[in-house]
């Protein structure tokens, strides 16, 4: 099974790197934009990982941390 990585980055061009480069690598990789994107998919996702831009632009970056933390 591959792993999952959730990548959340407010930026587009900077998600789309990120996924080009882990997807040869076997990895899943779900974007989020937002804040509420990342709940949505966490919520029926469990990702194994977040790479969490911490100055996303709708939200706090460690709000995101502390709430992908809580399940």
């Amino acid at each position: 099974m591959s792993p999952t990585v959730l990548y959340i980055d407010s930026d587009a061009a900077t998600r789309r790197l990120v996924t080009r480069v882990l997807v040869p690598a076997g990895v899943r990789v779900l974007e989020a934009a937002t804040l509420a994107q990342a709940q949505q998919i966490a919520s029926q996702t469990r990702p194994d990982v977040a790479i969490v831009d911490v100055d996303a632009a709708s939200g706090d970056g460690d709000e995101i941390v502390r709430l992908l933390r809580q399940g």
